[in-house]
């Protein structure tokens, strides 16, 4: 499969995947005890029209691959810092696509298309959004698990965003 058939759907634009997208952020994200926080909590994020938040699905061929989500609070001991990238996950088999990158890209762009050019993240995953240019804020520990905060800034996703929907 080429990675040109890959489509990122926001679950708020096509309510037909919504039931297959709850299931498949938590199989990926969630816990045998949350099922009815993500149901909740995606289902009535894809009621909103605000950008934030806003969970997204993958697709190659038909088949959902990975999945990512634009939410209002990822940390709780952070309520300054808004909004966060979170759900980040792309299946094994299609790593290495630069899936996971099209998938932040699309948040991001969706970020900026709503005024938003600052978004956070929480991982406990090293040398990754590096590479990816986020910027290392802090490193925290939750839940005893040592973390790092990111944050993409205006500068770094702007000027792609303005070089991709304006006309200069």
């Amino acid at each position: 499969m080429g990675i040109d058939q890959l489509n990122i759907i926001g679950l708020s634009e096509n309510p037909d995947l919504l039931s297959y997208g709850i299931d498949y952020i938590w199989k990926c994200c969630g816990s045998e005890s949350n099922f009815e926080f993500y149901k909740d909590a995606i289902g009535n994020a894809a009621k909103t029209a605000a950008s934030v938040p806003e969970f997204y699905i993958a697709t190659l061929a038909g088949e959902i691959v990975g999945c990512v989500a634009l939410i209002t609070n990822d940390l709780n001991s952070r309520q300054d810092l808004f909004p966060w990238l979170a759900c980040l996950y792309v299946d094994e088999k299609y790593r290495n696509r630069n899936i996971a990158g099209q998938l932040m890209d699309r948040v991001l762009t969706d970020a900026a298309k709503g005024g938003i050019f600052k978004v956070y993240l929480s991982t406990d995953l090293e040398n990754f959004y590096e590479k990816k240019g986020w910027k290392k804020m802090e490193s925290v520990i939750i839940w005893k698990v040592f973390h790092l905060l990111f944050m993409k800034s205006r500068q770094e996703f702007r000027s792609n965003f303005l070089s991709a929907f304006c006309i200069l």
